[in-house]
């Protein structure tokens, strides 16, 4: 009877060896399959682009709601405070902020714009309080928010009724501005 035991312990072990190994080996594959990674890799930081019937399964930012369209553009605070912009424009939209590992830092929508118009400033703690000292004409207007990142990526959903309203949302998403702003 013992040898029996000693016989399953053994296969056991050589299972949970064989399972520990193929996971390690998985991570570098699975492990490069988030937000930011994605994001970086559809266009150049400090450029936005629509992500719009582009994307597929195998990213996982798929738009599995067909009444919402989206864009996203990838920041880095280190080099400078990120201002994201674009046109006044009836219905629904809403942007939100995340951090690197895709934590939520802040979110707006156009009931909570200011003149219900995208125009959105990231800063540091550092570039915050040099705004602060010497705040500037343009940026009276914009939804200031202070983010203790580096890097990161804001990602802008705009809702579709119906396809009448197709232009106005592709027109609002490829207007949007996502650019570097020197404090």
């Amino acid at each position: 009877m013992s040898l029996r035991y000693l016989y399953m312990l053994m296969c056991g072990l050589i299972l949970a060896g064989i399972v520990h190994i193929s996971v390690i080996l998985l991570i570098p594959n699975y492990g490069s399959r988030d937000a930011w990674n994605i994001i970086s890799k559809k266009s150049d930081m400090w450029i936005f682009s629509n992500l719009s019937g582009s994307a597929d399964r195998a990213t996982g930012l798929e738009n599995t709601d067909p009444y919402i369209k989206m864009g996203a553009c990838t920041f880095n605070l280190d080099e400078a405070g990120l201002r994201l912009v674009g046109g006044k424009t009836t219905g629904f939209w809403s942007v939100s902020v995340f951090d690197q590992g895709g934590s939520v830092i802040y979110s707006l929508n156009n009931n909570t714009a200011i003149n219900n118009k995208l125009n959105l400033i990231v800063l540091n703690p550092i570039q915050m309080i040099t705004l602060r000292d010497s705040p500037a004409e343009e940026i009276e207007h914009a939804v200031i928010i202070e983010a203790d990142i580096g890097k990161g990526f804001v990602v802008l959903r705009k809702f579709q009724r119906d396809i009448s309203e197709k232009d106005e949302v592709d027109s609002f998403l490829s207007k949007a501005k996502c650019m570097k702003i020197e404090i």
